[in-house]
């Protein structure tokens, strides 16, 4: 009998938590779920940053400190600050303000920036809206950024760095030269296109080219003029009229100015690899009125002119 009323009970329990919704969030990472409201009790789970929580009402809830249970069923008391409230149609605007939040804080170790980049691919999944979506593809790029720095020296080659990076293989590339981790430049421009119709296309556009690309040119003019083809000719060609349209020519008048001296460019032998990337590179540039474009064009012109 008492076999069969302990079955009754933790059957009572499980149906009444799946009936239910979490009506609460963490806030922060590495949040200790403690077995009183203490906080020297003893410590009944770690929970990341934007674990789902279920409110426990019994009446013993104080003003610090709130119990709680999460989704796999652990019981325990958080301390009320850190986690928020939410109802089911306000979800994602409690998520996007953690979020926001987090993204600007500075000093946080590699841990709690991948949870941040964890709860914001999460919140992707939950949302049909395309300007919802647009913003937390930048809040994602913004936060990877920032993880990719964190990654301790030997390329994340222990857990959890590793194994971290390796399911994010698609997304992110190691630089040997540098020696830093960085976003697949292919996948910034594709998250571009994916949110083009949001208003935060311009900006996944830019991010695009602070992102960089891995490697060095070492001088080499096609090399360099391949490289500011691929990122600010490219924000031009998908943001026409964007609002980083006179950085993204300042930036290509400050690499051809300094790459402009003899002994880095033998129109011999280096042509065919030059012309490849300047022609689209002038004509992108060709659509803007930026300040300073005149000065752009007749540098690129007098290369050009060496390889007719």
């Amino acid at each position: 009998m008492r076999i069969l009323a302990a079955g009754l009970v933790v059957s009572a329990s499980a149906l009444l938590t799946s009936a239910q919704e979490p009506t609460r969030i963490t806030s922060a990472s590495n949040v200790r779920l403690r077995a009183s409201p203490a906080d020297n009790a003893a410590v009944v789970a770690t929970l990341p940053l934007g674990t789902d929580l279920f409110r426990l009402d019994d009446g013993a809830e104080s003003e610090a400190w709130t119990r709680v249970r999460t989704i796999s069923g652990q019981d325990g008391w958080l301390p009320s600050r850190l986690t928020r409230s939410f109802t089911a149609t306000r979800r994602l605007d409690v998520i996007e303000a953690i979020v926001k939040e987090r993204v600007a804080r500075t000093g946080d170790g590699f841990a709690a920036r991948a949870e941040l980049v964890d709860l914001i691919e999460r919140a992707q999944k939950e949302t049909q809206d395309p300007e919802v979506a647009g913003r937390f593809a930048l809040y994602w790029v913004r936060a990877i950024t920032v993880a990719l720095k964190a990654v301790p020296s030997q390329r994340g080659k222990q857990p959890p760095c590793s194994d971290w990076l390796a399911a994010r293989a698609d997304e992110v590339v190691y630089s040997d030269i540098c020696a830093f981790w960085t976003i697949r430049s292919n996948y910034l421009w594709r998250l571009h296109d994916e949110h083009a119709r949001s208003s935060s296309a311009d900006e996944l556009a830019w991010a695009a080219v602070l992102n960089g690309l891995p490697g060095e040119c070492e001088g080499f003019i096609p090399c360099h003029l391949s490289r500011l083809n691929r990122l600010e000719g490219e924000y031009l060609r998908r943001s026409a009229l964007g609002k980083h349209v006179d950085e993204a020519v300042a930036r290509v008048a400050n690499v051809t100015s300094w790459i402009a001296k003899p002994g880095f460019f033998n129109p011999a032998t280096d042509c065919g690899e030059l012309v490849q990337s300047l022609d689209p590179l002038r004509a992108a540039l060709a659509t803007t009125r930026a300040d300073g474009l005149q000065s752009v064009l007749g540098q690129l012109d007098r290369w050009r002119a060496a390889c007719r």
